[in-house]
């Protein structure tokens, strides 16, 4: 997924280089669609002094297109998912759990990132910091991580659209695309020239393949959530 690295760290302060004072972990997750399970992420220190976090939560709109951008939510909107808490001290050497909670199951596969962000005691509302913890925050790194809500349905659904021509994902989950072929409809897979194809495209996204004539034979390669390739046959 374009973008979409599972590891997105941002320096606060972009001109000085810097210090891994926590370790945020799993950096990707994903909240079954079924029964929509609270997940949990672990935050650890690796500073000698108490840390204040500040999370974020961000969905991403627009997965994977030249339009992605990200809207925070705040736990009162009641959408998608929280986090609790999302504000919290770390002591030294400890670690933290903080609990990811789905609020509802959606349509389709829902795209968040969860930004851990390390802030002076003042910004927590708590007492003064000192300067010494306020000059290792300036060079802390926020922590983003990647979480996937997926639908109760899973529904695969990729159709031609010879408008652009090109394929559309009526579906309610994101395809891993890896190849795609004009073979005529006749032949068998192992006859048709594949080319590379390895772009995720979200729900309700399409994508236009340049080389594809209108009403051309197409199939497209995909790999499934057991990370094993699926070809899919769509219509002339």
């Amino acid at each position: 997924m374009k973008r979409h690295i599972v590891l997105f760290l941002l320096l606060i302060t972009t001109a000085l280089p810097g210090v891994a004072n926590m370790l945020v972990y799993p950096m990707s997750l994903e909240i079954d669609g079924k029964e929509q399970r609270g997940q949990t992420l672990n935050v650890m220190s690796k500073s000698d002094r108490t840390q204040y976090v500040h999370v974020v939560i961000k969905e991403v709109l627009n997965p994977a297109t030249p339009q992605e951008r990200e809207q925070e939510i705040e736990s009162w909107q009641g959408k998608g998912i929280v986090i609790s808490p999302t504000r919290f001290a770390l002591a030294a050497g400890a670690t933290k759990t903080v609990r990811i909670i789905a609020l509802h199951k959606p349509q389709q596969e829902t795209f968040y990132r969860a930004y851990f962000e390390p802030v002076t005691a003042e910004e927590q509302g708590l007492a003064s910091a000192d300067r010494q913890t306020s000059a290792q925050v300036s060079f802390s790194l926020v922590w983003g991580v990647l979480i996937r809500q997926l639908p109760e349905k899973s529904i695969i659904a990729l159709t031609r659209d010879n408008a652009l021509p090109g394929i559309t994902n009526h579906g309610t989950l994101r395809l891993r695309l890896r190849e795609y072929s004009r073979c005529p409809t006749s032949h068998a897979d192992n006859r048709c020239t594949w080319q590379p194809l390895k772009k995720s495209l979200a729900p309700g996204a399409a994508l236009k393949l340049a080389d594809l004539a209108a009403n051309q034979a197409l199939r497209v390669r995909y790999l499934d959530a057991k990370e094993k390739i699926q070809t899919l046959r769509l219509s002339d």
